[in-house]
Order: structure tokens, then sequence, then C-alpha cells
């Protein structure tokens, strides 16, 4: 039985000790779950008028029991497999296959893994690898398409599958993982960064058959998310069947800490050994974590087995992670490990060239070469000046010049340290900023006037200190996901508003200032 499979037979099971079996029969025993990642599940349903009647009503039912199996509630869809009506025309989803042959398919794909798995040449401990990169002589995503269709896990049934899907497929990313604007076109190439750009290139062209882990490594806001996220949406676009894991190693850890204290272990494997594909940001974060190493050694030695692609990435390589378990760094080195190094220059100003491009700015070539010479620590540090450069021009009309991009960057070029910033000082500078108190900014309060500034706080917390986000959620008497949500809120309106995002910076500058 594949993993779908036995995840909806026990939602199944509880459901019926709630239901008649005449209601379950009519209802729910005709469902097949065909894909599930971390915030949505898909459901296949074999007659139309049923589907359309279960995405009215019955979708929080089909939620909530799902949430009783997996340990968290994801949002649920139905589509139909009944096959159109002569000279009617075909609705549902592209590269939607019936349940039960989604069923079998997966059956026939473990045996197919299974065999495969058995060669006596690989070391023995990977089959105990849990959850960060490794891959085998299997394809993750292929896997994903192999899971629906049945195809044999190779490369070039994969390509036969991604051949049959419909030219008008538009694969449903869950928002999680639909970061469209991140692919490999325009990722601007450079000597500092090709190796790891065509190391990526090469997995999402034939997941599970280059490179297995793939371990990808340098500095903060050199590249490697938009890599990450380029290899999702290549995936995705010729195998959109595929089961995707996209975490960083925080969130993997809070994860584990709430699965074992609500005693939900078996729904948290079961999350993350279903992918096909794992990718997990910042691995560095689990190190020195007893407990949430030994869940993704597992995790990963299980992955491994059943041949589903792994990448990694981290600010180092793994010999550096100095409280990183030797079982897990040796496992970490059996696939490919790329580095990304700091822009050098021509690359640099091709980079700001590109952003400027993407938002309509014209700039003259003698400003690019300034930032250029002035800017040389990571890509988000050159895109934060051109995107600064546009906005003070927008609002002060005034011509973008060598010397106005002086005064836009001098904060990034003076070579001030930072001062050191509590959260005390945090909250006090930002009640005092928007006319709250800080008792207000940490109480529970939800109008506007006060969760914007709390949002905002939170925010610069997280930016400012090392402290972690169950640490903040105790300054504001809240819990890590909500602080998840406030970060989300203030990143997004950065994201969109070039005069918020100078609002928020600005007050930052304002706590390294402080004496």
């Amino acid at each position: 039985m594949d993993p779908l499979n036995e995840i909806w037979q026990a939602a199944l099971e509880l459901m019926a000790k709630d239901y008649s079996d005449t209601f379950m029969d009519l209802w729910f025993r005709c469902l097949s779950l065909t894909a599930l990642d971390g915030k949505s599940a898909e459901l296949s349903c074999p007659s139309d008028f049923k589907t359309s009647s279960l995405n009215k009503g019955y979708l929080d039912t089909l939620e909530k029991y799902l949430e009783m199996v997996l340990g968290y509630k994801p949002k649920a869809t139905v589509v139909s497999t009944e096959p159109p009506k002569k000279g009617g025309h075909d609705w549902r989803l592209p590269g939607v296959d019936g349940g039960a042959a989604a069923s079998d398919a997966a059956e026939d794909t473990e045996t197919d893994s299974a065999a495969d798995g058995e060669d006596e040449d690989k070391p023995s401990a990977a089959a105990d690898d849990s959850r960060s990169g490794s891959l085998s002589y299997g394809s993750s995503s292929a896997d994903s398409a192999s899971l629906d269709s049945g195809l044999p896990f190779d490369a070039p049934d994969m390509a036969a599958d991604a051949r049959e899907q419909p030219d008008s497929a538009d694969p449903q990313l869950p928002p999680s993982l639909h970061r469209a604007e991140y692919t490999f076109d325009n990722f601007i190439v450079g000597s500092s960064n090709k190796f790891a750009h065509a190391a990526c290139t090469a997995v999402a062209d034939k997941p599970g058959k280059s490179w297995n882990p793939l371990y990808i490594h340098g500095p903060s806001g050199l590249g490697k998310t938009h890599l990450l996220y380029a290899i999702i949406n290549s995936v995705v676009a010729r195998y959109p069947k595929s089961i995707i894991v996209y975490v960083n190693g925080e969130q993997f850890t809070n994860e584990i800490i709430e699965a074992i204290a609500r005693g939900a272990t078996s729904q948290f494997r079961a999350k993350y050994r279903t992918a096909d594909m794992l990718l997990i940001d910042d691995i560095q974060f689990i190190a020195g974590k007893d407990a949430t190493q030994e869940e993704f050694f597992h995790t990963f030695n299980a992955l491994y087995e059943e041949q589903k692609q792994i990448i990694i990435t981290s600010d180092r390589p793994p010999r550096d992670i100095r409280t990183l378990e030797e079982r897990l760094r040796t496992r970490f080195e059996w696939g490919l490990i790329a580095d990304i190094k700091p822009p050098d220059y021509e690359l640099r100003i091709a980079i700001m060239q590109n952003k400027a491009n993407a938002m309509g700015m014209n700039i003259p070539l003698d400003v690019f070469r300034f930032l250029s010479e002035n800017l040389r620590s990571n890509v988000r540090q050159l895109e934060g000046a051109i995107k600064k450069i546009y906005a003070h021009s927008y609002l002060t009309k005034e011509p973008v010049t060598v010397e106005m991009a002086l005064h836009c960057i001098s904060d990034m070029v003076s070579g001030q340290q930072r001062a050191a910033v509590t959260p005390e000082r945090i909250i006090a500078g930002v009640a005092n900023k928007y006319g709250v108190s800080a008792d207000d900014l940490k109480g529970k309060k939800r109008s506007q006037d006060i969760a914007e500034p709390r949002h905002i706080a939170i925010y610069i917390m997280r930016r400012m200190t090392e402290m972690s986000l169950p640490q903040i959620g105790r300054e504001f008497s809240r819990d890590h996901t909500t602080i998840m949500s406030s970060i989300a809120k203030i990143d997004e309106r950065i994201k969109n508003n070039s005069v918020f995002e100078i609002e928020i910076n600005e007050l930052m500058k304002e706590f390294n200032r402080m004496p």
C-alpha cells in the first residue's frame, strides 16, 4: 500500500466512527488521496456530481479528519476523474488520473523501488537517512510521477510522462511553494555561482538521476533560496504530480518539537517520508539539537532508500558545522557539494542591471559601476540598493546620479558596527515611533493601530537579534506560528511598497545609532 493510501485509510477509519456505512459508501469511500504536501491535500472522485457536492459542502469534514491523522490541517480540494462525456469538455485539472489507478501505480512503484534499492555496494547506512537531501539512482520528481502513473523510476519514462501532459497543463502549486518569480532564466550566472547553478539545473532536469543529495552552501543573500525555488518551479512544470516538501531547518525543528509534545511523531514522519523531493534550507539550524538530528537522520535514510531527491542548503560546508553529528555530515558528503561565493565586479553590475530592468528603471552605467565598487556583500544588498534608489527617485523626482546613489547607500557603506539591540529597546522604540505603549504591543489588543506596530516590532526583532521564533513569541505572549504570520505580513508589505521598506529600514538604522 502506498503512503498516501495509508493516510487516507486511517482517515476513513476515523470517519467511520462518526458516520453510517451507507453515508460512508455514498460520499467518502469512493475517494482517493492523490496529492499531499505541508499545506494542501488533493483527493480524486470518480463522479462529477459527487465532486461538485463534496467541494461545496464537505471540505471542512475532509480537512478535519485528515488533520486528526496528519497532526496539521491541510486545505482540501476534490477533483473529478470521471471521463468526459462524448462531445463534452473535459474540465478536470490537468494531469489528474483516477484514484484507483494512482493507488495501483504507487504499489507498483514501491515494489520497483524496493527491488532497485537492493544494492549491496551501497553503504548500509543509507537506509537510516531522514529528511535532508540525498538522491541515489531514482528521482524525486520522477518518484512522484511514477507514484501516480505507474511508470518506472527513471528519466526516460519521466520524460514520456511529461510529454503526455496536456499542452494546457497548469501545475497547481501550494501557496508555500508558489514563488514564480524565482526561475533559472532570471538567475544571473557568473564565475562565483555557475557551478551551483549547473548542479541545480542538472537535478531539476533529471531529479533522482544526477546528484543526491545536492548540498549548496554559501553566505546569506547569494541566491541559494532562489535556486531552490527555481528547482521546484522547473520540476512541477514538467512533473505536476510530484509531492514536494520545502522547509527550513528552524521550521523542521519546531515541527518535531510540537510532534513530540503532542505524541504525533507518526504524522510528522508521514508528512516528510511521503515526499518525492525534499528541500531543506539552512540545515545548520538543526546542529546541536539531538532529537531533531535523530529524526532527520532517519528521515534522510528513508528518503534515500526510496530514491527520493534531497536538496540541502547551508551557510557553510558540512565539515564546518561543528555540532552536526558525524553520521549526518558523512551523508551530506555522499552526493555533490556546490558552493556559492560573493559576486565579482562584473556579476554585481549584471545583477543590478537585471533588477533595474525588471523595475522599469533607466540607470546610467556610471551609477552601476559606483554601486558595484562599493557594495560587495551579497545579492540582497545590491537589489536593496536599486530598490532604495528607485523609491528615492520616484518620491523626489530627482534624476539618478552617482551623487544621489551615494546618498541612498551611505548607511550601507559606513562600516559602522551594529550596536547591541535588545527586545526591550525594539519594543520601546517601535512604541514611541507609532504612539502606542509597550504594554499594548505585548498585550492582547488587536485593533489596527496596535496590531501593525506589533507586527513591525516582531519583524525587527527577528531581523536584528539572534532570537528564535519561540523566544520572540514569549516576548509577546504568542506562539511561534503567530510570530511567523507577523513576519510574513511585513515581508509582503515591504515587497510591494518601497516607501514602507524605507520606513522600516530607517527605523532599524535608528536602533543601530542608539547608545
